[in-house]
């Protein structure tokens, strides 16, 4: 397997038939619960709703995920080179936020998170194409984890 090859067989919008009960992207207990707690109790009823989540599944079994939401940016802080993302006469860009993303332990390691969010961004691009954003953000549990 090289990095550019994603050591899942699809990706798929969470649905209940998923089983994400032993999902573990860290025994670390702040990053379980924000990132594996809220995948297992939280994704699903907050899908459609608030965020859209999406499963890496590998022969069954949840591997990765991501979940993405819609928002505005408030860029009237950005430098120049940023504001070019908003319409003249407004400070504000729409924008697509990585809001969670979680990686099983055992891939970890491998160039498979750069992977991860590769595919969350090619997924938030597919969101440009139907509604134009201008902007993703990445909301990161920890600022190491953004390449």
């Amino acid at each position: 397997m090289t990095v550019s090859d994603p050591p899942w067989d699809s990706v798929e919008p969470l649905a209940s038939y998923h089983d994400v009960s032993s999902f573990c992207s860290s025994h670390d207990a702040a990053i379980h619960e924000s990132i594996d707690v809220w995948l297992q109790r939280h994704a699903l009823q907050e899908h459609k709703s608030r965020s859209t989540t999406h499963v890496c599944v590998k022969s069954g079994q949840v591997v990765g995920y991501f979940s993405l939401s819609t928002v505005v940016v408030d860029l009237s802080c950005a430098s120049k080179g940023v504001k070019r993302y908003t319409q003249a006469g407004t400070d504000c860009a729409p924008a697509v936020l990585i809001a969670k993303l979680g990686l099983c332990e055992k891939l970890q390691g491998q160039g498979n998170g750069t992977l991860l969010l590769r595919t969350a961004c090619e997924m938030a691009y597919r969101v440009n194409n139907l509604s134009p954003v201008r902007l993703i953000v990445v909301d990161a549990f920890d600022s190491h984890l953004v390449p």
